[in-house]
């Protein structure tokens, strides 16, 4: 049982990385597109500091998370929280 266990967990980590990676990687172009595109001027540094802070928040808690610390979980739950 314990084996079921932990293989779901990894099912269940892989599936969150890989979707949570995909949402980001799609809001890069519809970003760009949205406010820089039309108007041709380059990403502003604070938009892209804001961006790489939400992803670390992510990873930090993802990895938190793989090594079954409780503060990954609680990071982990805020970001999707603040995501959805």
């Amino acid at each position: 049982m314990l084996m079921k266990s932990k293989l779901n967990k990894h099912i269940f980590l892989r599936i969150l990385i890989l979707v949570v990676l995909a949402n980001f990687i799609a809001q890069i172009p519809y970003y760009l597109h949205q406010y820089y595109v039309p108007h041709h001027i380059l990403p502003s540094i604070v938009g892209l500091i804001l961006m790489s802070i939400v992803l670390s928040w992510f990873l930090v808690g993802y990895n938190l998370l793989k090594r079954s610390r409780r503060s990954g979980y609680l990071l982990t739950l805020s970001f999707l929280n603040v995501e959805f």
